[in-house]
């Protein structure tokens, strides 16, 4: 699983430092990790023979195709997959 880090938090405990800089890798196994969620997406999916009901790809569960989110599992509705 990545470790994402505060990039700006990092750059700052690297120019304040008072230790040898330039071992950059074991600065950053010890910065902690950023509060982060991974984004996923998905797309709504037309439930024939209904007209105007939809399913989320991911959960499968309904919802109104204008909705930039799934209002059940969060996903982002881009019509893109998740890796």
């Amino acid at each position: 699983m990545p470790k994402y880090i505060n990039a700006d938090k990092m750059l700052k405990e690297y120019e304040h430092s008072i230790y040898d800089t330039t071992d950059l890798a074991e600065m950053l196994h010890y910065m902690p990790a950023a509060d982060v969620v991974e984004v996923r997406h998905g797309k709504w999916i037309e439930l024939p023979p209904f007209k105007n009901i939809y399913t989320c790809s991911l959960c499968g569960r309904w919802g109104e195709y204008h909705w930039n989110y799934c209002p059940h599992c969060g996903a982002k509705m881009d019509g893109e997959q998740n890796e």
